[in-house]
């Protein structure tokens, strides 16, 4: 606490915890407003997670004895450790993030018997251990047993065990190729070890329902739990849709169910001494959310039981429900028991009965038949004088064929004399619009009453004699009273706004209300999604916030950034008792609105006159007048606005703005075009004076004259453009090494200053050198291009292995610097031997790798510091420059002959070693990897590479030649034939390094030694639909297709092709003959002006396959593997679009990846080189992560293209949607692939043509310049698999001149 009483920041390692997060740690075990608090925008994901009581219902119910001793192991709950604690158990907690670590510590102050710390040895110190280990180990997803002292834990797991504890590990998905998991090959191989999965969903970070795995199995309707988390694919389940039915049933039947990425937990034991397993339910579900903390509430289905209990959350002291109202509540819970039921549900048969034609059904419409059951059920037990439950919704309805409707679930129960049977039937048809709303688009006839849910909702009602009208207000009050009755917090649409949805407009735009405290954590965050069609007019929405002793100060409305400014219609905040309301901000008009706020964002290009007179309002904030109320009379604050985005019910063409944006693009463009017209015109002029000089006689002669001159002059052979090739160097005579080190240095010092570092703790890096016979010259070269480093906190480690050379070990001897160490081997052990050594003895925080005849650049180890500084990477390499002893000076700003390189490319890694120097690494990463291994000598830094990037992803790149990398025909790294067993030890490290991952497949030699070909296996026999857009060119269509059915090997695919109005008869023939002869082809029409974008995704809309190919009609396949040379990799969980090797008709290159920032968007990657070409330093011929492929042949996930949102059919019609698609999967963490073993011809454009009218131009400039804004910041950063020093107005990766020092 500070002087005035206020509370200050906790600091703790380095990390703080903020002050209104500090207030609500210190209420405990008083958890009101906990939750709300836990959503403030100012907390973490990951500490929010931790902070979360999700994880005490599944605590609730694993066994402890009493007195128990637990240890956690990198278990992110300080919630749960709390109620460890809480229970007076023995807790010791090792928890690795600093900011969790703090907050458990704070949440378990005043708790006996409670150790916490980051590592294991340092708990284990500090608490009373008996000999019998401890009863239960729990592990998180993220533990490393690798960073802490292995002896000592596997001698805790396994005393553990042996005494008759458990292990209970937290896994975020099941490992790839093992039944087991990975923390049990460091336990002791017994028969006796057993092990059950718990099914953890969404996740093992916050789960809300935990489902014994084995219980799918056992139970013939079990799947029904699961299936609400997840889809067919196992994939998170999108709100609104709904499960599969018959592919569920499938799965059940033969026990295969879709759980490769479930997380869970595996609960490990010894059956020795457990006579049945720790696990005794069958599944839980915990329900929290936005609940008041006196609701939150745990359903357990005992282990074999057939009934399903409900009980609180045993966390804190819950107040009792109602126990503060002063008035009879219109809803009650109901903590008592009930019969397990499961099956299909009311809301599963509506949707399978909407599927059905109502014309084609011969008898009793089933959809009619359904509702008019529901509302018998209804009248028979609701509104009977007496307390009725409420949550008798089609979801938690079972339809048994012998009984009936079958309740369950059912939570609450109420005794209100409103809640009448047709307001219980209204409430149930709202409650299945909302929960189904992706479901329902899918399915045609969902529309028969009409093209919105209200159609939908008054039919149904009117089917059973309800008023819609007088059910919708009496439902709107009651939910009203239930949500404020019930949530901490909430946010709303209306009845009326929410029915206004048309069927099949998924469409959205979003609002978010903010409410402001003094303290970040306290602010609360609403946000509510609106259908497009409901947000034309007048759309009604209301939000709640809970109010704990702090008093907002403002409240901030936020509106959806991607569409138009909204209009604000009303607007009334009130402060809420437990009867009483305070109006504070009551306001009416758009004007009256504007005018009162304290803060007000507008559109970029709108005045403050427009915002009051249209309603261009990004972002608008008014300040809570609580003058004169008591601040103890209300404890929430409702909002309550009516809002409009007029935009979106016109024509985006029509509309002003887009208009006036369009009519200064077009006046741009006009000046533009005349611009270049007398730029053209002036080229004219002087190429015709050109000419005119050429024809002189005194050019003649000059020309004469320069061809004899030149004929006797050989220009350098170290230039930049023409390097000598390893051929002609090899064929060299043998000339006597040369030092080159003045010259380099004389080049990159200039106009240099060594600079003093600021910073007191910047890091030792040690510079490892073997040595082995080096010529003094070469030798002279690296010692002398280290200690001429400005970076002054190095170390040079030099190892002399066994040199028999007088001058190298002469060289070394006279060595006087207290930085350079060196150790004389008196016999050679290898390269890797010592290299070991060299780490060995290294005292630097980092490890730089070099060869003893090459150079750093003066300022090398100065650049990797700073990026150390900045980026506290574990892995770092920089660009490289090669050169000869021929070099004398740069050449365009270059040492040598630069490699750039692409920032981290982890599966260009996996085909060559690309890396190679400068290397820098931590070395606690080394110690823990190990350093190179000499069975690989000669491939010994690729082995080492692989192994460093399987433990880390922290890899930055220095896009700078650093590093000078020394070729001569002394050398073997000219000759790839100098180390015959380099390129098969590659190959075994390629292949162990496969094995260590758990990937199927094999390793192949590529185009060259030392590149290779890892060819995965394919999982399963997954689907695929090739998506061609088309109209007319009937030859290319009949080209295209008969090229994919004579050359795929791949069996399961199919093709749809999508007809954009053609009219052609030979096309119309065309697609007959297909259709008809191979049940492989089918085709649908789109009638629609062409869109390329919308055309694509109305095809994979109609897809059912796992995966889909976006091909142009204008491909002609090459080779027979080309479709599963792309799905090996489109079927990896973390691969997001694949394209392959398109060649023009004359056999150059079109397509081999697409790079950002080309021409000012985007550029095809070496296109126009000749089709054998090997391309930049070979990137042609490898498999390599690029930022985008071309949607003229795409592959990608079926459910990953929905989940992103496909195409994007309002921006990008034509041009640049398919670079704009796999930069949105990057976005989201997806890399995008190009394989050079998936080929074709690609005849670029002649069915749509090229954008050669004015109209196609303008279109294509509107396209660019909003991929320009979208993209703006991957356009400033530059594409991370292009180095930055390559030139972005060509696409053939030439290289950048360098401006001189």
């Amino acid at each position: 606490m500070t002087g005035n009483g206020k509370r200050e920041p906790l600091v703790n390692d380095g990390v703080s915890l903020p002050v209104g997060l500090l207030d609500v740690l210190a209420r405990y075990p008083h958890v009101e407003g906990y939750i709300a608090a836990l959503q403030s925008p100012g907390i973490t994901a990951q500490l929010r997670d931790a902070l979360s009581p999700a994880h005490i219902g599944f605590l609730s119910r694993l066994p402890f004895p009493d007195r128990a001793s637990v240890l956690c192991l990198d278990w992110h709950s300080a919630s749960g450790s709390r109620y460890l604690c809480d229970q007076g158990f023995k807790v010791s907690m090792v928890i690795d993030r600093p900011d969790v670590r703090l907050a458990a510590q704070i949440l378990c102050q005043g708790a006996s018997h409670c150790s916490i710390g980051e590592r294991v040895p340092e708990v284990l110190s500090g608490t009373e251990k008996s000999d019998t280990g401890y009863n239960a180990i729990i592990i998180g997803p993220d533990f490393s047993h690798a960073s802490d002292d292995g002896s000592m834990l596997d001698s805790i797991l396994a005393q553990t065990l042996e005494t008759g504890g458990y292990l209970c590990i937290a896994e975020k998905q099941e490992p790839l190729g093992s039944s087991m998991p990975s923390l049990m090959a460091r336990l002791p191989i017994s028969e006796q070890l057993f092990y059950e999965s718990v099914l953890a969903l969404p996740s093992v970070e916050c789960p809300e329902l935990l489902i014994r795995e084995s219980f799918l199995h056992e139970h013939p309707q079990a799947w029904h739990h699961l299936a609400r988390y997840i889809n067919e694919s196992g994939e998170v389940r999108l709100a609104g849709s709904a499960p599969i039915q018959r592919v569920w049933q499938t799965y059940h039947k033969y026990q295969d169910f879709p759980l490769d990425v479930v997380p869970r937990f595996r609960v490990v034991y010894r059956r020795d001494h457990w006579a049945i397993s720790p696990i005794h339910f069958d599944f839980l579900h915990v329900s929290i959310g936005n609940r008041k903390p006196e609701f939150w509430s745990l359903a357990v289905k005992g282990r074999g039981r057939e009934e399903v209990s409900r009980e609180r959350t045993p966390w804190g002291e819950l107040p009792y429900p109602n126990a503060n109202l002063t008035f009879a509540p219109p809803a009650t819970h109901t903590w008592c028991s009930e019969p397990y039921r499961a099956g299909k549900t009311l809301s599963e048969c509506l949707l399978s009965a909407l599927a059905l034609d109502p014309i084609e059904v011969l008898t009793e419409d089933p959809f009619e038949s359904l509702i008019q059951s529901y509302w018998t059920f209804l009248n028979e037990n609701v509104g009977r004088g007496t307390e009725c439950l409420i949550d008798l919704l089609p979801d938690n309805l079972i339809v048994d064929p012998e009984d009936g409707l079958l309740p369950f679930d059912q939570e609450w129960a109420s005794g209100a004399k409103t809640f009448t049977p047709a307001v219980a039937f209204y409430r149930g048809i709202l409650y299945f619009l909302s929960r189904n709303v992706l479901a329902l688009d899918r399915l045609a006839h969902a529309a028969r009453f009409g093209p919105t849910h209200d159609d939908f909702l008054s039919a149904t009602c009117r089917t059973v004699g309800v008023s819609p009208a007088e059910a919708a207000g009496e439902c709107a009050q009651f939910e009203k009273i239930f949500r404020e009755l019930t949530l901490e917090k909430y946010g709303v649409i209306g009845h009326t706004t929410m029915l206004k949805r048309r069927f099949g407009n998924q469409e959205h735009v979003q609002i978010s209300c903010l409410l402001e405290f003094d303290s970040p954590v306290h602010d609360s965050l609403v946000n509510i999604p609106f259908a497009a069609t409901t947000a034309q007019r007048h759309a009604e929405c209301e939000m709640g916030f809970p109010i704990t002793g702090n008093m907002p100060k403002k409240i901030t409305i936020k509106t959806d950034s991607t569409v138009v400014g909204a209009r604000l219609h009303s607007l009334r905040v009130c402060a809420t008792g437990q009867s009483d309301v305070h109006e504070l901000i009551r306001l009416a008009g758009h004007k009256k609105i504007i005018l009162a706020a304290e803060r007000l964002v507008i559109d970029d290009d709108a005045s403050i006159k427009d915002a009051v007179e249209s309603g261009p309002i990004r972002e608008i904030a008014f300040a809570i007048p609580f003058e004169g109320i008591p601040s103890d009379s209300f404890r929430g604050l409702s909002v309550n606005l009516a809002i409009s985005w007029p935009a979106l019910a016109l024509d985006l063409r029509s509309h002003h703005l887009q208009m006036k944006q369009n009519w200064a693009k077009e006046e741009a463009l006009v000046a533009t075009q005349a611009e270049l017209g007398s730029t053209v015109d002036q080229l004219r002029t002087r190429t015709a004076e050109l000419d005119l000089l050429k024809s002189s006689k005194a050019w003649r002669l000059a020309e004469f004259l320069r061809r004899i001159i030149y004929r006797f002059i050989r220009p350098p052979n170290s230039g930049l453009a023409q390097p000598p090739s390893a051929v002609e160097q090899l064929q060299r005579p043998t000339s006597a090494p040369r030092e080159r080190l003045a010259s380099a240095l004389h080049e990159e010092i200039k106009g240099f200053e060594s600079v003093a570092l600021a910073v007191s703790n910047d890091p030792i890096i040690s510079v490892v050198m073997p040595v082995h016979n080096t010529p003094k010259a070469w030798l002279a070269d690296a010692v002398g291009s280290v200690s001429a480093q400005t970076y002054p906190h190095w170390q040079l480690v030099i190892v002399n292995d066994g040199s028999t050379k007088l001058e190298t070990r002469e060289f070394l001897d006279r060595i006087d610097d207290p930085r350079v160490t060196v150790f004389p081997l008196t016999r050679g052990v290898g390269i890797s031997a010592a290299t070991c050594m060299g780490i060995d003895a290294s005292q630097g925080e980092y490890l730089a790798f070099m060869d003893h005849d090459d150079m750093l650049a003066p300022q090398a180890l100065q650049k990797v510091a700073e990026k150390v500084r900045e980026k506290n990477p574990d892995v770092l390499y920089t660009d490289e420059s090669a050169f000869s002893d021929e070099t004398e000076a740069k050449v365009n700003g270059y040492f040598g002959v630069p490699h750039l390189k692409p920032d981290f490319s982890p599966d260009l890694l996996l085909c060559h070693n690309y890396i190679t120097h400068l290397l820098v690494v931590r070395k606690s990463l080394v110690d823990v990897v190990g350093g190179p291994r000499s069975e690989f000598d000669g491939a010994q830094d690729f082995d080492f590479l692989l192994r460093l990037t399987e433990k880390t992803n922290k890899i930055e790149h220095i896009a700078e030649p650093l590093y000078y990398w020394r070729q001569s025909s002394q050398s073997t790294s000219l000759d790839t034939g100098a180390k015959p067993q380099a390129h098969s030890r590659g190959a075994r490290a390629l292949t162990n390094a496969l094995d260590r991952r758990g990937i199927e497949g094999e390793v192949l030699t590529a185009n060259a030694p030392h590149f290779f070909r890892v060819r995965r296996r394919i999982a399963g026999d997954p689907s695929v639909a090739i998506i061609i857009p088309f109209r007319d060119q009937p030859r290319l269509l009949q080209k295209c297709l008969s090229s994919i059915l004579a050359r795929t090997r791949y069996a399961n695919f199919q093709i749809l092709g999508i007809d954009n109005g053609s009219v052609d008869q030979l096309t119309l023939e065309i697609k007959d003959h297909f259709e008809t002869a191979n049940d492989r082809v089918a085709f649908l029409n789109w009638e629609r002006p062409f869109n390329f974008a919308e055309i694509v995704n109305f095809g994979v809309s109609q897809s059912p396959t796992d995966h889909v190919v976006l091909m142009n009609n204008d491909i002609e396949i090459i080779n027979n593997d080309w479709l599963d040379s792309s799905l090996e990799h489109s079927q990896r969980p973390e691969i997001g679009a694949v394209g392959g090797k398109l060649f023009y008709p004359d056999d150059t290159i079109q397509h081999a990846g697409i790079i950002v920032g080309i021409g000012g968007y985007a550029g095809h990657s070496h296109k126009h080189k000749a089709g054998g070409d090997r391309g930049y330093l070979n990137r042609l011929n490898l498999v390599q992560n690029v930022s985008a492929v071309t949607g003229a042949l795409m592959m990608v996930k079926t459910d990953l293209f929905r989940q992103v949102g496909g195409f994007d059919a309002d921006k990008f019609g034509v041009a640049c949607n398919d670079v704009d698609f796999c930069l949105r999967l990057m976005e989201l963490g997806y890399r995008n692939i190009f394989t050079p073993y998936t080929k074709a011809y690609h005849f670029e454009s002649v069915s749509r043509g090229y954008e050669d009218t004015p109209e196609k131009k303008a279109r294509f400039e509107r396209e660019v310049e909003a991929f320009r804004e979208r993209h703006a910041a991957v356009l400033a950063a530059g594409d991370p698999y292009y180095n930055p020093n390559l030139r972005l107005d060509v696409e053939d990766f030439s290289i950048r001149a360098r401006p001189e020092s």
